[in-house]
């Protein structure tokens, strides 16, 4: 395609785009248009830049011309809206508008300005930017039209050409000058267009050079090329590898340098005129150049050394080939024929490399460089030897001997690329050049890649190896036994690592589950094991190499197979791989075997250790219900030995039957009729082969597969009898008053509920209250009263029938229920019970019982009003009985007075006499008289709540004595308070020990604080207790005591009272001196 048409096209492709932005831009100038209008008096700064960045954006597209006319266009519509701001005339307009911009001519040039420079400078951007799109243009047509040239020079050349190479072996005269003539037409095209200067600006190469490409071209149509030189005999290109093959290196052959340092001095003078002869055509007859290395001529090799100058008539170039491209005769090689090479182009080969005396690579193929790990550049200059593997090193150094000989030799070689796993395995072919003298100036060596062929030799060599070891060890595993296991696999570790020839072999169980625990085994080659010790970390990292297996079980990795071994040894085939992870996976499966065996063992003796220890007895049966286990416990239960139970039928030896529910003949209170508490309400009676009774509790469970197969049961059982027992006393306390043994409350109305029915009818209710439980509690203390509650329950248990119920209802009240029991019926039990409270000698308190009585004949009468009717009735009772019981009361407690204070009736009546006196002598009404008499008689009431052995007490009291003595005014008026007949005189028996100074008890009175019928007992109590004799002391006369009276007056005693007293008895003992006398005896 030519120039014009090309930019033709362009332009019609950039029609479009430009009226699309063109239309944008004047929609843009629109807008600010607009905008202009609708905010005419806000108009900012803000506005105004984004005025100029349109004038600026318009510019750059279009040019500088639209660039001056957008900026005075948006210039002059930003001063008209000021001008429009207020009313004006059309003939107002053009004055006031040149008015608006001559005050601000800044906008009017600067707008304009910009868009102008904007313009100018787009325009000089766009210039330089065609110019560069140009001459890629340029670039890539003539690259084009070089790289069709060259196609179609490399098509004729190979048409030419009937078939092999159409030089190789003809004589130098036998070649024809079309084909001589075309080949260098072809190089004086391919150089002229080489030294375009828009060619080499594309491919970065110099001019005056030959492309790669090209010179492949040449060299695939003619192999006996090796050089083509310029006019004045430099070199262009050169076929490096023929020229490594004499010995030539990289530096000699690399473009630029002169052609004639490669030939004998004669041949380079010859070249020279040559070259220099204008007159010389193809049809001349070709002249014949010697090379020689560092000018010494070659003696045998494999190519002849002469080369002969091709060239056209224009003589730009010159082609420099070999005379002959067979192989030299004097190489007597005695190889197959098949194996020779027959011709030069059979001798390049696709492989292969030139070596330096020394083993240096001056050449080497890229497909070998390639395989190496290593580019062409990189690998020249260095050794061949560096590749080679140390098995393969004698080989080597062999063939260097053989070529040093001038023999030529072939080998096989193991080579190890750079940085790359496994191993090249190549047979070669060494041929040597020597010069005249027989020295070595250069080693041609033929590549053949056996590494396929190796590597699928090896492997089946090494599968067949495996498979014989993989059956070896499996007939290893089949019978092991597990304490030989960890044995097995060490030497299974062993044969894998010695075939490998690997440093070490181990393999590691993870935590899976199939395993627990990490575990690991491992074997070293004791032949590798100095090598590896004497080893550094970094030695070993950078010589040795690692390779893990995963072995997995179910898409689960349970362990890994690693082997260490040398780096960049023979690749790994998958097959190996895979037959590694065959003798991994025969470990594990022993392994887990193994494992699973010793876990059943280990379950078996947990089980049985399990069920020899557990509390319950468990026996399983098969599917016939014969015994199959049986635990020691079991044992235990039934009597039965696990060997003689063994086989028996279950029912011969385990054959519980239900409790049967009997009444305790010795509890004539338990429990009946109760909802069950527990699985023991439920337990069946096991009656072992000795007669040993128990209560147990079973469950049976039949032992089935997921596919319902049955394989027998699993009978467990557990003696419940002392939960029995314990469940049973829970029961009891929950329907049982712990202090009385009788029902409570609870239990007694769960009891009206389930006796509510006719056949329990006529249905009594008696309810009883217990009198002086009060009194008791307060003299005697909570003991005493207990008491009381419990000789009561004693008469109500007494006193009702076998299927009554009798229950207490609170602190000091009873409820009876009596089925089937009428009026005459109840009466007959309630004076049962009277009677046998008023019999009983119960101390200190005897029981008293206010009882009331309720009868419903049929079911119309609610239990609960016939419970509220016996309460009533019972309050009446008491009411009624009230008076006798509290005399009957008072009665007892002056007789335990008497009893428990050791004091005598007599002292009483002394007292009761002296009180009387002094009361008519201090004028007392006959209410404070009876009040006093009885002070003088109760006063000393509470030591009845004092223990005798304080009470009857030889000697002085201790302090902790004193203080329990000192309680029982206390005690006395507690009991007073609850006594209605003794509540008058309850405030003169607590303070009967106060003292008139107020260091008495119990609360510290003093003076008239004091009550005055405890003043005046406390006077004749010391007065009596003087004038008679104690355990503790002997008795005085009347005068000590009055006298001892008056001494403590106003300390102790009220002194008026003390006066009067004084004086009441020395009357009396003036007129009587008789009744001194008998005190005085007493």
């Amino acid at each position: 395609m030519d120039m014009p048409k090309q930019k033709a096209n362009g332009t019609k492709k950039r029609v479009l785009p430009v009226h699309l932005l063109e239309i944008l831009v004047c929609l843009a100038h629109l807008a600010c248009l607009a905008l202009l209008w609708w905010i005419q008096p806000h108009f900012d700064q803000v506005l105004i830049w984004v005025f100029v960045s349109l004038v600026i954006a318009t510019a750059i597209p279009f040019g500088p011309v639209a660039g001056l006319a957008s900026g005075l266009v948006l210039a002059i519509a930003e001063r008209l809206v000021f001008v429009f701001q207020g009313e004006v005339t059309v003939s107002q307009i053009g004055p006031r508008l040149l008015d608006h911009l001559s005050a601000n001519w800044t906008y009017l040039v600067i707008w304009p300005l910009a868009g102008l420079l904007a313009g100018l400078y787009a325009t000089l951007f766009s210039r330089f930017s065609r110019r560069q799109a140009r001459k890629a243009w340029e670039l890539a047509r003539i690259n084009e039209q070089l790289k069709t040239k060259l196609n179609h020079y490399e098509n004729r050349l190979n048409q030419g050409r009937p078939s092999g190479d159409w030089l190789d072996g003809r004589p130098i005269n036998g070649y024809s000058p079309a084909q001589i003539g075309y080949l260098s037409y072809f190089l004086h095209e391919a150089l002229a267009l080489r030294t375009h200067t828009l060619t080499s600006l594309a491919t970065r190469q110099a001019p005056n050079t030959l492309p790669e490409t090209i010179f492949e071209v040449i060299t695939e149509s003619c192999p006996a090329t090796i050089a083509i030189i310029d006019s004045r005999g430099m070199l262009l290109h050169s076929h490096h590898q023929v020229l490594a093959m004499f010995g030539f290196t990289a530096d000699l052959t690399r473009p630029g340098r002169p052609f004639e340092r490669l030939l004998t001095p004669d041949s380079a003078a010859l070249m020279q005129t040559l070259i220099s002869d204008q007159s010389s055509t193809l049809e001349a007859e070709p002249s014949v150049l010697t090379l020689a290395l560092s000018g010494k001529r070659f003696g045998k090799s494999l190519l002849v050394p002469d080369v002969i100058l091709s060239s056209d008539n224009r003589q730009n170039c010159f082609l420099v080939r070999l005379s002959r491209s067979d192989l030299h005769a004097n190489l007597q090689l005695g190889w197959p024929a098949s194996e020779i090479p027959a011709s030069l182009a059979e001798l390049l080969g696709p492989e292969g490399c030139c070596l330096a005396p020394d083993g240096t690579i001056t050449y080497i193929h890229a497909d070998t460089a390639s395989k190496l790990g290593e580019t062409v550049t990189a690998i020249q200059g260095h050794k061949l030897v560096r590749f080679i593997s140390n098995e393969s090193l004698d080989v080597y150094n062999q063939a260097v001997h053989d070529c040093r000989n001038g023999l030529a030799t072939r080998a096989e070689l193991v080579l190890y690329p750079y940085g790359r796993k496994g191993n090249l395995h190549y047979q070669i072919q060494v041929f040597p050049s020597l010069d005249l003298t027989g020295n070595l100036v250069a080693m041609t060596m033929r590549l053949f890649d056996l590494t396929a062929k190796k590597q699928t030799e090896s492997m089946l060599s090494r599968r067949l190896d495996i498979e014989q070891m993989i059956a070896l060890i499996s007939s290893r595993f089949i019978a092991v036994k597990a304490d030989g296991l960890e044995r097995e696999i060490i030497s299974v570790l062993r044969l894998v690592c010695e075939f490998e020839n690997a440093l070490e072999c181990s393999i590691e169980m993870v935590p899976s589950s199939y395993f627990r625990r990490r575990s690991s085994m491992s074997y070293q080659n004791e032949n590798r094991l100095l090598e590896l010790q004497t080893a550094n970390s970094s030695q070993i990292s950078d010589r040795y190499e690692t390779i893990g297996v995963p072995i997995e079980i179910d898409s689960e990795t349970v362990a890994y197979v690693r082997i260490k071994q040398d780096k960049y040894r023979d690749l790994w085939f998958d097959s190996d791989l895979k037959l590694i992870r065959l003798i991994g996976e025969i470990i594990v499966n022993a392994q887990i075997r193994s494992d699973n065996i010793q876990s059943i063992k280990l379950n078996e003796r947990r089980l049985a250790t399990t069920l020899h220890s557990i509390g319950e007895g468990v026996i399983a049966t098969d599917p016939d219900g014969h015994i199959v286990l049986m635990n020691r416990r079991a044992e235990q239960m039934t009597g039965w030995t696990w060997n003689s139970a063994r086989s028996m039928a279950l029912n011969q030896v385990f054959n519980p039957a239900k409790a049967q529910v009997s009444d305790d003949e010795n509890n004539r209170w338990t429990i009946r009729h109760l909802r069950p508490l527990s699985e023991t309400d439920n337990s069946l009676l096991l009656i072992s082969r000795s007669g040993e009774r128990f209560f147990i509790s079973m469950t049976t469970t039949r032992i089935e597969d997921e596919k319902g197969q049955f394989y027998g049961e699993v009978t467990v059982f557990r003696d419940v009898t002392q939960s029995k027992k314990e469940n049973d006393a829970i029961r009891y306390i929950s329907y049982h008053d712990r202090l009385t043994g009788l029902y409570n409350r609870a239990f007694f109305e769960e009891e009206m509920l389930r006796l509510n029915t006719t056949r329990q009818y006529p249905i009594t209710i008696i309810l009883g209250d217990c009198n002086g439980l009060k009194i008791s509690n307060d003299i005697f203390g909570h003991l005493e009263g207990d008491r009381l509650l419990k000789a009561i329950a004693s008469i109500i248990r007494q006193s009702i029938r076998h299927e009554d119920i009798a229950s207490r209802w609170g602190g000091d009240e009873f409820a009876i229920i009596l089925p089937q029991t009428d009026e005459p019926g109840a009466k007959v039990i309630c004076d049962r019970i009277l009677n046998l409270c008023a019999m009983s000698d119960h101390k200190p308190i005897p029981p008293s019982l206010s009882l009331g009585c309720a009868t419903a004949s049929t079911t119309d009468t609610d239990l609960t009003d016939l419970l509220k009717l016996a309460e009533d009735r019972m309050y009446r009772h008491k009411l009624m009985e009230s008076k006798s019981y509290r005399n009957n009361l008072i009665y007892s407690i002056e007789k335990m007075v008497f009893e428990k204070s050791y004091e005598t009736e007599e002292h009483a009546s002394r007292l009761s006499d002296l009180s009387q006196r002094i009361g008519q002598a201090i004028g007392l009404n006959d209410y404070e008289m009876e009040e006093l008499r009885l002070l003088s008689v109760l006063h000393d009431v509470g030591k009845i709540g004092i223990p005798d052995k304080i009470l009857a007490k030889d000697g002085p009291l201790n302090r902790e004595e004193w203080d329990v003595m000192r309680k029982h005014p206390e005690k006395g008026y507690n009991l007073a308070k609850a006594t209605p007949e003794l509540k008058n005189i309850a405030e003169a028996i607590l303070h009967h020990h106060e003292r008139w100074d107020g260091t008495g008890y119990p609360s510290g009175l003093k003076g008239e604080e004091i009550p005055k019928l405890s003043r005046i007992l406390s006077i004749i109590d010391t007065f009596d207790v003087i004038t008679h004799s104690r355990s503790y002391k002997k008795a005085q006369s009347a005068q000590a005591a009055l006298h001892e009276i008056e001494q403590c007056a106003g300390s102790q005693f009220d002194p008026e009272l003390s006066r009067i007293f004084i004086g009441i008895m020395q009357d009396v003992l003036r007129e009587t001196p008789e009744l001194f006398a008998d005190l005085k005896e007493s």
